[in-house]
């Protein structure tokens, strides 16, 4: 949840509310690491999952410009393949 409100620290600051540390330390059920669906309030009260609290728009402006930079060179890497 932190690198999340980073992120949306770094894109839309105006738009994130007070960052909050979730009642859940982590997703219920994931198969093989991944989530499986299922909906927050099914397993926490505030609907959040992790801590948010320490999330900074400096850090989601990294994860961003990684994230970004890691879409835009696949085409290129798949050619290459």
């Amino acid at each position: 949840m932190q690198l999340e409100t980073g992120v949306l620290l770094h894109c839309c600051p105006d738009n994130v509310g007070e960052p909050v540390a979730g009642d859940a330390a982590a997703w219920t059920d994931t198969v093989d690491g991944g989530v499986v669906h299922q909906f927050t309030d099914e397993f926490s009260e505030n609907g959040a999952v992790g801590d948010a609290t320490d999330a900074s728009a400096e850090q989601g402006k990294v994860v961003f410009e990684t994230a970004l930079d890691a879409l835009v060179s696949f085409p290129e890497r798949v050619r290459n393949a």
